[in-house]
């Protein structure tokens, strides 16, 4: 069984076709099918997916395969026609598309025929409109939702029209096989636009008058939103139309190109794209920082991917679709979550601009997710606020939307909760509310408060890096400035500072600088601070005989160890530093983390890939001695650093939220 949690689905018990036994922390047991060593606890997808950017003639007028939703599926032979995703939660989802052109001047007009019905035998009877389509006009920065936003103008199959949703009532219904004309009337001698509509031929009258100065020179795009219906477009390409137009007005592929404004155009290689993964609690505010900064950044066409961008996609007549629901609750969020599995998949083929809008606290969900968007800007935003915000923050969410998140589900990601750092999968992370060390100390409780209620599965932080700026950076609240890009980069020859000088954020291994130093993770030093940095022919975290790797007071450390042994990769007996949550080591014997971690008199609890007192059963190239510095980027392909947790159960690259 898998239960919704802000978009990711987080196995609680095990499935039916799960084929190895493999025991929890907690000590249930659970099915999963991988092998109990490293490599294929930690596999995922080799590099991305093929594209799927289909060439097309740039000088037509064509539904755009940029501008629209990823569960609208355009015809790739002719760009005129096309079809929802119905499977599942689709169903209950409008998908809608922009022509390539749009158009400041003139009387231009388009139609639209209504082709099929799409089977939709899953839906309840309770659900309203199985079968509807709205056309009209937009601007290029409005959603897909017509009608559903300032500057959206659509006329529906329910004989309403909608704009910023408010619904009036308008003209007749129209639905299979009826042919909708859509006509603009922006003739320069008028002060204003005018924007009407017909149905088989019979004009409807004037639909919507808007003042010019509104628009304010922006043009207006044909705009086609389709909920379960195959529909086809007439932009003047048809040798026949279905219905002559009005007298006066000019098909929009007629109308001269210099006469047209291009829409937003595909970014030329994936270099060009973002993917951005919000990481937080449930109620932590992603959805809020996420639907601000697209807002702020119109040109670069953000896609939200989250089960709340899903359900906006789910209005019935602009109302949310929780008060139109009739079925449970939880059984559309479960619906959602699969359909963000599969436009994940689509959406690695697409070059495009993305925000992932989930949890994401787990380490093996980010590197998977991300995986299949190699090549992009792959950036971490981490919501933490401070424990008066989040608890103001999850009574309205649970006033407004009801409690949708189960307690223990909360309780496992803040047991698990692990921030994301600067490496081959993210290019930057970012923090818009509270910075690295403070958010630290907030998710070092989360640690503790879920450890207490019996959610003690070790939360492991990333490994850090010496010689080089931190892989974090801080940045102003969302009521402030825009967000700010770290100065540092991150390139194949390591870190290098793009501007010469040094980073105002903590750094790895600078003296000058603090960074875990004091924080929940303790000390007053970094990794090898001071000139003592991790030598390179030590490997793992146990250091050559007369080197000091990191002071005692420092990470890690203790008064009774200068430096981790090789033998016991995350505790042993004699460290008991604070700078680590009580899970990651025992202390003074006490069991801190399960056993399946244990020291090493407890070996035979976990698989013999992760320790042993020889250490010959885990690999040399990460914990154990070698003579390749596993520090070092350069010199082994690119892979997930650090110790990671055999924790994957079995699911898809995009089913579940671990």
């Amino acid at each position: 069984m898998e239960t919704a949690v802000d978009g990711e689905a987080v196995q609680e018990s095990p499935s039916k076709d799960e084929t190895s036994e493999d025991k929890t922390d907690r000590g249930g047991k659970r099915q999963r099918d991988r092998s109990s060593s490293p490599a294929n606890v930690n596999k995922v997808a080799e590099g991305p997916p093929p594209e799927d950017e289909p060439e097309y003639d740039g000088s037509l007028v064509l539904l755009d395969w940029y501008n629209s939703d990823l569960n609208l599926t355009i015809n790739k032979t002719d760009f005129v026609s096309g079809a929802p995703l119905t499977e599942a939660g689709f169903a209950y989802m409008w998908a809608g598309a922009r022509a390539t052109y749009g158009f400041v001047n003139g009387k231009v007009c388009y139609e639209v025929k209504v082709t099929e019905n799409l089977a939709v035998s899953h839906l309840e009877e309770s659900e309203p409109n199985h079968h509807v389509v709205r056309v009209g006009w937009s601007v290029d920065s409005t959603t897909y939702q017509l009608g559903e936003d300032p500057f959206s103008y659509g006329y529906g199959g329910t004989a309403k029209i909608s704009q910023n949703c408010e619904f009036k009532d308008y003209g007749v219904p129209f639905q299979l096989n009826d042919v909708v004309g859509v006509y603009l009337d922006a003739s320069e001698e008028k002060e204003s636009v005018e924007l009407s509509f017909s149905v088989n031929g019979e004009t409807q009258g004037v639909a919507f008058t808007l003042p010019r100065e509104e628009l304010n020179g922006r043009a207006l795009f044909p705009h086609i939103l389709t909920k379960n219906c195959r529909f086809e477009v007439n932009f003047g390409q048809k040798e026949e139309p279905w219905f002559p137009p009005t007298e006066g007005y000019e098909w929009a592929g007629k109308i001269p190109v210099e006469n047209r404004v291009r829409g937003a155009i595909t970014p030329a290689t994936r270099a060009d794209c973002q993917m951005i993964m919000m990481c937080g609690l449930p109620g932590a505010g992603k959805t809020t920082w996420a639907n601000k900064f697209s807002a702020e950044n119109p040109d670069r066409k953000f896609n939200i991917l989250g089960t709340n961008a899903f359900l906006d996609k789910m209005k019935v007549n602009g109302l949310p679709r929780r008060k139109n629901y009739t079925g449970r609750w939880e059984v559309l969020i479960e619906k959602c979550t699969r359909c963000l599995n599969i436009l994940l998949e689509i959406a690695a083929k697409r070059r495009r601009n993305y925000i992932l809008d989930q949890t994401n606290v787990y380490p093996t969900a980010q590197k998977r997710k991300m995986s299949y968007f190699s090549g992009f800007k792959r950036k971490a935003v981490v919501i933490v606020p401070t424990e008066e915000d989040a608890k103001v923050r999850a009574e309205k969410r649970i006033q407004e939307e009801g409690k949708d998140v189960p307690d223990s589900a909360v309780m496992e990601m803040k047991a698990n909760f692990k921030i994301p750092s600067v490496d081959d999968t993210f290019s930057e992370v970012e923090f818009p509310e509270l910075a690295l060390e403070e958010a630290l100390k907030v998710i070092e409780k989360y640690s503790t408060e879920a450890k207490a209620a019996g959610y003690d599965r070790p939360s492991y932080s990333a490994p850090r890096r010496e010689g080089g700026p931190s892989p974090w950076m801080n940045a102003p609240s969302m009521a402030g400035a825009a967000p700010q890009r770290s100065s540092w980069g991150h390139s194949q020859s390591g870190w290098n500072n793009s501007s010469g000088g040094s980073s105002s954020s903590s750094s790895y291994g600078q003296p000058q600088q603090s960074s875990y130093a004091g924080s929940a993770y303790g000390g007053s030093a970094l990794y090898g601070s001071a000139g003592a940095s991790r030598p390179t022919p030590s490997g793992g975290y146990g250091t050559p005989s007369g080197i000091t790797a990191r002071p005692a007071s420092g990470n890690y450390g203790s008064s009774s160890a200068a430096a981790r042994p090789v033998s016991t990769p995350y505790g042993g007996a004699g460290i008991t530093g604070l700078a680590r949550p009580a899970s990651y080591g025992s202390n003074g014997g006490q069991q801190a983390r399960p056993t399946s971690y244990g020291p090493t008199s407890l070996q035979g609890n976990r698989p013999t890939s992760y320790g042993s007192g020889s250490g010959s059963a885990r690999p040399a190239s990460n914990y154990s001695s070698a003579s390749i510095n596993q520090w070092s980027q350069q010199q082994q392909p690119p892979q997930q650093t650090g110790y990671q947790y055999p924790y994957n159960p079995n699911h898809s690259t995009y089913s579940g939220g671990k």
